[in-house]
C-alpha cells in the first residue's frame, strides 16, 4: 500500500498518482519523478521558473484531467502544457496554456483554451514582487489579451495558473470560471 491511499483502492489508480516517486518500503517520498525523455531531462533543468515560487507545485510539463457525469452523459477535462525556448543564456520564456473539454455520447463536443499566460524567470538577486510586472509577458483569458497593471494583478494571474495547473496533475478537474471569478480576473 502507499502512504496516503485508501485501503480498498489499487495502486494503479490513475487519480491518486502522486507527483513525486514514493519508495514503498518506508513510505517516504524520494523527490521529483525521474525524467523519461532527453526533453523531460532538458525541461527539469528550467523548471520551476526563478522568481516565480508559486509554480513549485507543478511537476510535469503536460498533465490531462477528466472526469464523467454520469447523470449527464458529458464527460470533461482539463489540460495544461508549459513550452519553453531560451532567447539568451539567462532568460528563459515559459508559456503555459490550459485547455478545457467537454463532450458527449451524442458526439457533441466543446474546446476551449481559457488560459494563456508567458512570463520570463526574474533574476535570482532580486526576490521583490515589484520585479513580477517586468518578468510577466502577457495573459489571454478566453482569447482576450489582458495585461497586469501592477505587482498584485500579476501575482493573481501566476497563482490562478499555478493553481489549476496543480489540480489538473493531480487528476482533479478544476471548475476553471469560477477560480477565475474569484480572483477577479474575469
Amino acid at each position: 500500500m502507499i502512504l496516503g491511499m485508501p485501503e480498498n483502492q489499487p495502486e494503479s489508480s490513475t487519480a491518486n498518482k502522486k507527483p513525486f516517486m514514493y519508495n514503498k518500503k518506508n513510505k517516504k517520498g524520494t523527490g521529483r519523478a525521474k525524467a523519461k525523455s532527453n526533453e523531460d531531462k532538458e525541461w527539469q533543468k528550467h523548471w520551476p521558473p526563478s522568481g516565480w515560487p508559486m509554480f513549485e507545485g507543478v511537476f510535469s510539463q503536460k498533465a490531462i484531467a477528466t472526469r464523467k457525469l454520469e447523470d449527464l452523459n458529458i464527460t470533461q477535462g482539463a489540460s495544461y502544457s508549459i513550452s519553453y525556448y531560451k532567447p539568451s543564456p539567462r532568460v528563459v520564456e515559459y508559456t503555459l496554456e490550459i485547455q478545457e473539454w467537454s463532450f458527449d455520447q451524442a458526439g457533441q463536443h466543446r474546446i476551449s483554451s481559457p488560459l494563456v499566460i508567458r512570463f520570463k524567470n526574474c533574476p535570482h538577486n532580486n526576490t521583490s514582487h515589484d520585479q513580477h510586472p517586468r518578468c510577466f509577458n502577457s495573459m489571454r483569458l478566453y482569447g482576450d489579451e489582458k495585461q497586469a497593471s501592477n505587482a498584485l494583478e500579476t501575482g493573481n494571474f501566476a497563482l490562478v495558473a499555478a493553481y489549476l495547473a496543480s489540480r489538473i496533475e493531480k487528476g482533479l478537474v478544476p471548475d476553471i470560471k469560477r477560480v477565475l471569478k474569484l480572483y477577479k480576473l474575469i
